[in-house]
């Protein structure tokens, strides 16, 4: 049995996934004991590691301001399929509790089909402006390295956002600090748009190897990605729901 007087420091050397494996073993009331003894990041960090029912579980023995708040740390497409699962007038209250710009965010992502690339992106990327250097790249994925937004793509954009290539630390990491960003954009320019089907978007990461894809609207801005992760993460569990229609 899990002692819950564990000095905090001890919990917090212990990896978000693990301590969510480690709750599963707990029974609701222990489990939401040992959630708010955490500091608010590492409760971010183990939340969305958790299966969706036990957020679904956590989040009933919580009240509405630090279920929106819990949401509004999350990242953005984590956050848009946990309330898609709860009722309507629950999200539309909890998103009323979000800051304006954190509930906008979410409101245009739950806009989306859930099997599309719009439904399936996060909003939450690094980009810079067409005219940003090597030394800017490594200076925008320093300021981020505690975030829970990936810093292995970056996206180059122009003065409206309009996407104009991407590029990774591995195709800059020896070139000067003055270098142009945008000459170390891969070749290929692969994107999707937001109404994409899922399956063009495993096709084109399968096809690529890239690990995330640009998400595009039809007058070509940017408006977030789609890591292979989402892509998994779908598909596992449109086969398990088949899987269980055959039980």
């Amino acid at each position: 049995m899990v002692r819950l007087d564990v000095a905090k420091n001890k919990l917090s050397s212990i990896p978000p996934a693990a301590l969510a494996d480690i709750m599963q073993d707990l029974d609701i009331f222990a489990r939401t004991s040992m959630f708010k003894s955490l500091d608010s990041s590492l409760q971010s960090k183990v939340f969305t590691d958790m299966p969706m029912v036990s957020k679904q579980e956590l989040i009933e023995q919580l009240d509405e301001r630090e279920v929106a708040l819990l949401i509004a740390n999350i990242p953005a497409d984590e956050a848009t399929d946990l309330l898609l699962k709860l009722p309507r007038e629950q999200s539309q209250q909890l998103m009323r509790l979000m800051e304006t710009e954190t509930s906008k965010k979410l409101r245009k992502l739950l806009g989306f089909a859930g099997d599309s690339a719009g439904g399936l992106m996060t909003t939450e990327y690094l980009f810079l402006k067409q005219d940003a250097t090597v030394a800017d790249a490594w200076q925008k994925i320093r300021d981020n390295a505690n975030t829970q937004v990936s810093v292995f793509f970056l996206y180059l954009v122009d003065e409206n956002h309009k996407y104009l290539g991407a590029t990774s630390f591995r195709r800059f990491i020896n070139e000067t600090p003055l270098t142009p960003l945008i000459k170390t954009c891969y070749r290929e320019n692969v994107y999707v748009y937001t109404d994409a089907p899922m399956e063009e978007v495993a096709l084109l990461l399968e096809r690529y190897k890239f690990s995330s894809i640009p998400v595009l609207n039809h007058e070509d801005i940017l408006q977030g990605v789609i890591t292979i992760d989402d892509v998994l993460e779908e598909l596992i569990s449109l086969a398990w729901s088949k899987y269980k229609e055959k039980l």
